[in-house]
């Protein structure tokens, strides 16, 4: 499977919530899910411990705010 895209939006009460679309060459499969403040979320993806990238990641900092994935991406 191959990640296609995340939004994340941040509402009233400080939740972040994250829109990630899930896609290979047969289906697409959406995630939705809350956030809530002061829990570890990649700041650019959305991905959390819970849901976490498709080819699985972990954390890239100590302040669990980039996934390995994400700081790949950046490095390259």
């Amino acid at each position: 499977m191959i990640e296609a895209r995340s939004t994340l939006i941040r509402d009233d009460r400080g939740n972040i919530r994250v829109l990630r679309l899930a896609a290979d060459s047969e289906r697409c499969i959406p995630l939705r899910y809350t956030v809530l403040p002061g829990h570890a979320y990649c700041h650019i993806c959305g991905c959390t411990a819970r849901f976490g990238c498709i080819g699985r990641c972990g954390w890239a900092n100590a302040s669990q705010t980039l996934c390995t994935r994400c700081a790949d991406r950046i490095s390259q």
